[in-house]
């Protein structure tokens, strides 16, 4: 048998009874085990090259920086100049 299946063998094993034990905590004890195991997957998966997925935060934070743009609530460049300008000018 090769190291690889092994190692496979060994972490299926594992998983199962991880799965095992969390099928015989209660119900809110096993709604813990779900989001935690979920929220590590997705820190494995991002950490190997899987595909991000936004947290609900994120994903409103970025809708209302889109909005943000479409209304043009951003300063324009003259605005950002003269902000800058006026610190520097405080710090001199």
């Amino acid at each position: 048998m090769s190291r690889d299946i092994k190692i496979f063998m060994t972490v299926t094993k594992a998983l199962e009874h991880l799965i095992e034990r969390a099928a015989a905590l209660p119900e809110e004890a096993q709604a813990e085990f779900v989001d935690a195991v979920a929220e590590a997957m997705q820190q494995i998966e991002t950490k190997h090259g899987g595909v991000y997925r936004l947290s609900e935060d994120e994903r409103n934070g970025i809708e209302r920086g889109l909005r943000e743009m479409r209304e043009q609530r951003f300063a324009g460049e003259k605005a950002v100049a003269a902000v800058f300008r006026r610190a520097r000018n405080a710090g001199a």
